[in-house]
């Protein structure tokens, strides 16, 4: 199961670089994608469309994500607007809950358990997109029952409240909704963000694997 929201920043203009994309490349094999290029305005959505059409054909071209965000970073050192943004890249093969994902500078997705418990994904995220360093792949189990939940940094960050009570926020809201319909979770942690006005816009995706 798959729900993905996304929210425009109430302050400037309604535009921005945030996204998700959730891509069958072929049968058991799925790229789950959300990312954040620089800025809040139009330059950055065009950015991020850039980005986003990069990152599809990347994606059939190549297995691992780490290599996938590395030919992500050739092209960035050519798409100066794309220099620096930041992304969480995973493949999901949702027969076996195996998750292979990398992090290029982007805030760790959180995994919560069919029984509460929980985990944050907090493997080395590496430097953001354009910055040539080696990517590394790690491997995850998401068993049924499982909700990952990746989105960008409005969703935790505000300048009044230090980023991990927007964490802890987000912990309390998924694991006290760990059974409720995906749609009614991700309502949920984007009904508790504290600030109505803001200026980052924000995405949400959540993904739980069902028996």
């Amino acid at each position: 199961q798959v729900c993905a929201r996304y929210e425009a920043g109430t302050a400037g203009l309604r535009v921005g670089g945030d996204w998700y994309e959730v891509i069958e490349i072929r049968t058991g094999d799925i790229a789950i994608v959300v990312g954040d290029a620089v800025g809040h305005d139009l330059d950055a959505a065009i950015a991020m469309s850039q980005i986003r059409h990069a990152l599809t054909g990347l994606s059939h071209a190549h297995d691992d994500p780490a290599a996938v965000v590395e030919r992500l970073d050739d092209y960035a050192g050519y798409t100066p607007a794309a220099f620096a943004s930041t992304l969480f890249y995973g493949r999901l093969d949702p027969s076996t809950g195996k998750l292979r994902y990398t992090l290029a500078g982007h805030h760790p997705p959180l995994l919560v358990h069919s029984d509460g418990s929980h985990d944050w994904f907090d493997a080395e995220p590496g430097p953001p997109v354009g910055i040539v360093a080696p990517r590394t792949t790690t491997t995850c189990q998401l068993e049924i029952g499982d909700t990952l939940v990746c989105y960008t940094d409005g969703l935790i960050e505000h300048h009044l409240k230090p980023i991990e009570a927007g964490r802890r926020r987000l912990l309390d809201v998924m694991t006290a909704g760990a059974h409720d319909p995906l749609d009614e979770l991700v309502g949920s942690v984007l009904a508790a963000v504290p600030h109505p006005d803001r200026p980052d816009d924000i995405v949400v995706l959540a993904v739980r694997r069902s028996g």
